[in-house]
């Protein structure tokens, strides 16, 4: 198993390689065709004599127009001679696999494409070594061997639910990025987690990242003899670590020792610092006994980082007691409609900053943490206005302007500025299953057409769909954002699930009538607003 570092140094001596096989091909096809047509070796002969004629004029400043008409002649000659063997004016020139970098590997001082493709290839054909990773694809995922019968942990069918999963997976991987969220397969054996785990790695491997395969028991065994043989040098743990995306497969086969556990907890850890998702398959679905085994430091490091899936068979179930929870969509979600502002971007310090700053330049005064959470969080900015100064409409809105100016600085300038954890891959699966979703927010029209080009909103939404605030509707804690978001989609507003954070924002789903209100826990003081919770 080898590093980036050695992948790549592995790729260009394969490039290299090809370049000397080019050279040697066109060289050795040159001399044959030379032995064998005599007029094309003394039409070459001239080229050359003609070539050193007219360099040795230049060196001696004599004149050479005749010397520059003798290389003419015999350049159309040779090009004549190549014509009649079949060949271009270049003649014999080396056929390169790669034609963008002719083999060197290099394009104008940067690694080629070819470079990472030749690595990509070497990569497969270690998994391959691996296992059977040539035989498995989404397309191969055979749903049929699922039952169609219903099963009661899952209210529905195996079937369907495992098609939920490998749809998930096709989207996880054809949006993969060396920080996407980790993936953990459990259930009994021979329900397809390996083949989901590679066709995963497949998809990836072909879109450019480096992916890295192992079973956990050969991974054991390999830092075993790593670490009693200090002289091997085969750096599995390093190659580990540093692989954008690292399958690990059939936890609970290897050899448990204090080694193992120490080395494993490293691993994770060391990925879980640097954002590098791994995908786990393992037997063990009881999760007191996956802790028993592992520790309570390396399984919570383990089932924290991943979105779990359990795999439904004939006659499977999961063990009792602890048993862990498989993702599936079970919210009966029909239509999905987001407050954004604490819910989708958690920018409670970003407002309290600019709000303070604004005061401060504005009114010379601060606001209290009791008027933030009852004015500010979930509400317009109109509104909030409103209750500090009475301000005519014109007034409140060049007002409201320069307020937005400096929050939105303030995003452009933190590292902090990005959506919230799991976001982006919960966008996803509802992209991936159609679910019809929409943003309904209090921000002003400027600052959602800021959220979308910085942010990249319009993957998952439309923004003409999108409900914010724009003079002509009441703010939260009125049900009249969510219920024209509603109508905007074309749906009943019994039919969403809205996603909220505000004390404000979740009354305002309620008195909309939603089906469903998801509480986002994004506030620095979770007890203010929990009464205004409920979940079904």
């Amino acid at each position: 198993m080898r590093t980036k570092d050695e992948l790549f140094r592995e790729a260009l001596r394969h490039i290299a390689a090809r370049r000397q096989q080019a050279v040697t091909a066109a060289e050795r096809d040159r001399a044959a065709a030379l032995a064998a047509h005599p007029e094309l070796r003394a039409a070459e002969g001239a080229r050359t004599h003609a070539g050193l004629t007219l360099t040795l004029a230049a060196a001696r400043g004599a004149d050479q127009t005749v010397a520059a008409a003798a290389l003419k002649t015999a350049d159309e000659r040779l090009t004549a001679a190549y014509a009649t063997l079949g060949l271009g004016p270049e003649g014999f020139v080396p056929h390169y696999t790669c034609p963008t970098c002719k083999d060197t590997g290099m394009v104008n001082g940067r690694p080629c494409s070819c470079v990472a493709e030749a690595a990509r290839t070497l990569r497969r054909e270690e998994i391959n070594a691996a296992s059977p990773l040539a035989l498995c694809s989404f397309d191969t995922f055979e749903l049929d061997r699922y039952p169609a019968e219903p099963e009661p942990e899952l209210g529905g069918t195996p079937r369907d639910y495992m098609g939920k999963v490998l749809a998930y997976c096709r989207r996880y991987a054809n949006s993969f990025t060396p920080e996407s969220r980790g993936l953990m397969f459990i259930g009994s054996a021979g329900l397809g987690k390996t083949h989901m785990a590679l066709a995963i790695a497949d998809t990836v491997l072909n879109r450019g990242f480096d992916v890295l395969y192992t079973s956990s028991a050969a991974l054991a065994a390999q830092l075993g003899r790593e670490h009693f043989d200090r002289a091997a040098e085969d750096p599995w743990l390093d190659a580990c670590k540093e692989a954008d995306l690292l399958i690990l497969d059939d936890l609970g086969t290897e050899y448990i020792s204090q080694l193992t556990i120490s080395v494993l907890y490293e691993l994770i850890n060391t990925r879980m610092l640097c954002h590098r998702p791994t995908i786990y398959t393992s037997n063990i679905v009881d999760s007191s006994i996956f802790e028993a085994r592992y520790t309570e430091k390396v399984a919570s490091r383990i089932l924290g980082s991943c979105q779990i899936f359990k795999f439904f068979g004939t006659d499977q179930r999961l063990k009792r007691g602890g048993a862990l929870t498989p993702y599936r969509k079970e919210l009966g979600m029909l239509n999905a409609i987001f407050d954004f502002n604490g819910t989708m971007f958690f920018d409670e310090s970003f407002q309290e900053k600019a709000w303070q700053q604004y005061m401060t330049e504005k009114l010379g005064r601060r606001i209290t943490p009791e008027e933030f959470q009852t004015w500010i969080h979930g509400r317009n900015t109109g509104d909030t206005l409103e209750y500090f100064r009475p301000f005519t409409q014109q007034e409140a809105d060049e007002e409201e302007e320069a307020e937005e100016t400096i929050y939105r600085a303030l995003c452009r300038q933190s590292p902090d500025y990005k959506l919230a954890d799991g976001l982006v891959e919960f966008l996803d699966f509802l992209a991936a299953h159609k679910i019809p979703r929409t943003i309904a927010t209090a921000s002003c029209g400027n600052n959602v057409r800021f959220f979308f080009d910085t942010l990249g909103l319009d993957r998952w939404f439309d923004l003409d769909k999108v409900i914010y605030n724009d003079g002509t509707l009441p703010g939260k804690p009125a049900p009249d954002l969510y219920l024209k978001a509603a109508q905007r989609l074309g749906v009943a507003p019994e039919t969403c699930v809205i996603f909220e954070d505000s004390g404000a924002g979740i009354e305002s789903a309620q008195r909309a009538g939603a089906k469903k209100v998801v509480g986002i826990a994004s506030m620095k003081s979770p007890p203010s607003w929990k009464r205004w919770v409920w979940m079904q």
